[in-house]
């Protein structure tokens, strides 16, 4: 675990360093970074090791995009509200409907947790590149590794990636659209 827990915490650090080339932060942005990157490691960790992504650290990232969102662009804090709990509720459905249909659960309640979180500090056009880049990380992972039909994988660790990755990069996912 620690392995693991040192792997993750070396890509987020270098995703932020490259990121450094882009924009000049304030202090309260890094304290948003620090806290947002610590959260989704923990996030990835977790769910790798126990099929299980922690309410409390989803929780605590909403209440923490929420904060930030209140000193950056508190106009747009209800707009992110409303997405946040779109997005988990679209989540919780897909679960639903997959469910009725294959007899057992793809995604748990964590991830929709999570996408909700997520929603809480990007803006609601990167979240279709967030769900892209999740699911392309775990279709390539599945392909690389050659795991079976059957397998379960955790896909918190994946949307975490690619919640940091809009994160950081949020200019360059904008301009897609």
């Amino acid at each position: 675990m620690i392995v693991r827990l040192g792997l993750m915490a070396l890509l987020y650090l270098g995703l932020f360093v490259a990121s450094l080339k882009y924009y000049s932060y304030d202090s309260y942005v890094l304290v948003a970074d620090l806290a947002l990157a610590a959260g989704l490691i923990h996030v990835s960790v977790t769910d790798w090791t126990s099929f299980r992504i922690p309410n409390c650290t989803s929780y605590s990232l909403a209440f923490a995009g929420g904060v930030f969102l209140l000193v950056e662009t508190p106009g747009e804090i209800l707009q992110h509200v409303v997405t946040a709990t779109t997005v988990f509720l679209l989540f919780v459905i897909v679960n639903k409907v997959f469910f009725m249909l294959r007899g057992r659960n793809g995604l748990g309640l964590g991830d929709a947790k999570l996408i909700g979180a997520g929603a809480m500090w990007v803006e609601p056009l990167t979240l279709p590149a967030i769900l892209v880049l999740s699911s392309l990380g775990g279709i390539l992972f599945v392909f690389l590794k050659g795991g079976s039909k059957t397998e379960r994988i955790p896909f918190g660790p994946f949307l975490a990636l690619a919640i940091w990755c809009a994160w950081l990069f949020e200019e360059y996912f904008l301009l897609i659209y």
